[in-house]
């Protein structure tokens, strides 16, 4: 035998073994653990490289890595067990709160580092026709700062009002400021919204954009905010993105159903921080954080939450499962992607299990078919616990909506899947308040008046190959 022969004699164990140890160090599920460690031993050739471009998880780390380029921390958060760091009046937790919500307020101050906000207004609206209208009158009426981050800005009609707005606002003297997701407002024909603002010489910058020299293409770490500041007095933040699609009422193609949500009051203080945070990163410049804003009169308390693959990775995830443990009624959670990660999952059939009406609503027609190949072939698990699933009628319903009893709410950019738990950053608002929780509670119900509701029998007499088809998308959903 020839050298080089030995060398790969001698190389392919080694790398094999290299491999197995990663995944036997790594891997957070044994059952992950021992099928990736399968994979490499039996296939010592192929087994290793696959588990190199599949099986590592590099998200975890390359958004660590971000923290070196972030201006400032978003969480100093504080130990649960911590009784000098951590204390009611800190963590401004009121008196009057219900008893089943005083851990799961206190568990979000420990993870995000952001005392409850207490005197905010919050205004739930629906749709395009709603939301842009109030978010460009508020542009218009700026007359110091305008802060607008944005997952998807599409340079059509309606981009190009809010493109004309934000350029009038510069133009007479105010600070704007603009961050677009490099993925989401990426366009391959044509000038983007991007573009566009910089050729006005609006303030504009990309969030971690695609590019060849040098090649990165990050589909993953996607900045999924959205978030709109204007002179510290007045934001806007939720699931809805810029584009003529969100607009209901239109003939557009992929017309959607969404929601934003019109702020005012203290929490604008931890909307505008987390802006400023992702412009120092988008800069590269020194940012620091704003002042905050006095507590306000009024019992609706708010926090900001960020999540990411970085500082905040599972922050919001462990808020939601706490936020399931709490309930004692009902769990209402409206999502266009629901694809939940084990533990959410059995915490749901748990709490159905003692008593909670838990209901589910998803669209009957999603805009990305294999995620909603990959929910069907999940669902069983929750309608045998008795889980009430809905789908609404088309069109297709972009809406995100998380609500307890009737007295907790948790909306904004996040879905429930890997994607927006795991992947993405995302920027949710918790709000503790009984009149704006029961009122997005109402439209909520009026979804589910007019939805199908899914049976079990439906959901196990797929045909076979509508039941292969569901089951491979649900397993590279993670991927997807």
């Amino acid at each position: 035998m020839h050298l080089y022969h030995w060398i790969l004699l001698l190389l392919f164990p080694a790398i094999s073994l290299w491999a197995a140890a990663h995944a036997l160090l790594y891997k957070r599920d044994p059952r992950s653990s021992w099928g990736w460690i399968a994979v490499i031993m039996l296939s010592p050739f192929l087994g290793p490289l696959i588990y190199f471009f599949f099986g590592i998880n590099r998200v975890k780390s390359r958004g660590q890595k971000l923290l070196e380029k972030m201006p400032f921390s978003l969480s100093e958060g504080c130990s649960l067990r911590d009784e000098h760091s951590c204390d009611m009046e800190k963590a401004q937790i009121p008196m009057d709160m219900p008893e089943a919500l005083v851990p799961q307020a206190w568990l979000a101050y420990a993870l995000s580092g952001r005392p409850l906000s207490k005197g905010n207004r919050i205004t739930p609206l629906h749709n395009g026709e709603q939301a842009y209208p109030a978010m460009l009158e508020a542009i218009d009426n700026a007359q110091k700062t305008v802060h607008l981050g944005v997952y998807i800005f599409d340079p059509d009609e309606v981009g190009m009002r809010f493109i004309d707005a934000l350029t009038r606002a510069h133009d007479r003297g105010c600070d704007v400021r603009v961050v677009i997701d490099g993925v989401g407002g990426f366009k391959p024909f044509g000038k983007s919204a991007y573009s566009l603002l910089k050729e006005r010489g609006v303030n504009c910058r990309r969030f971690l954009r695609p590019s060849l020299i040098p090649p990165s293409v990050n589909i993953n770490l996607r900045c999924h905010h959205k978030n709109l500041i204007v002179d510290k007095k007045v934001g806007f933040t939720g699931g809805m993105n810029i584009s003529a699609r969100h607009l209901y009422e239109s003939d557009h193609p992929d017309r959607q159903k969404d929601m934003l949500f019109r702020l005012e009051g203290p929490v604008i203080s931890q909307l505008d921080e987390i802006f400023l945070w992702l412009w120092g990163f988008v800069t590269g410049k020194e940012v620091d954080p704003p002042i905050q804003l006095p507590q306000g009169e009024g019992a609706t308390y708010c926090r900001m939450l960020a999540d990411g693959p970085n500082e905040d990775l599972d922050k919001l995830h462990a808020v939601l499962v706490s936020a399931v443990h709490s309930a004692r009624r009902q769990i209402t959670i409206v999502s266009p992607y629901f694809l939940p990660p084990r533990d959410l999952l059995m915490a749901l059939k748990i709490a159905d299990t003692r008593g909670v009406d838990v209901r589910v609503i998803i669209p009957e027609k999603n805009n990305q078919w294999w995620l909603h190949r990959a929910m069907r072939n999940m669902l069983w698990e929750l309608l045998e616990y008795g889980v009430e699933v809905y789908m609404q009628k088309p069109p297709f319903a972009h809406t995100k909506l998380f609500m307890v009893d009737g007295a907790y709410a948790c909306v904004g950019s996040a879905n429930i899947d890997a994607r927006s738990l795991r992947l993405n950053f995302e920027l949710n608002l918790e709000v503790y308040d009984a009149g704006f929780t029961q009122e997005i509670e109402a439209y909520a119900n009026s979804l589910i008046a007019e939805a199908h509701r899914v049976t079990l029998e439906e959901v196990e007499n797929r045909p076979l190959r509508r039941r292969l088809v569901d089951a491979l998308c649900w397993l590279l959903s993670p991927y997807l």
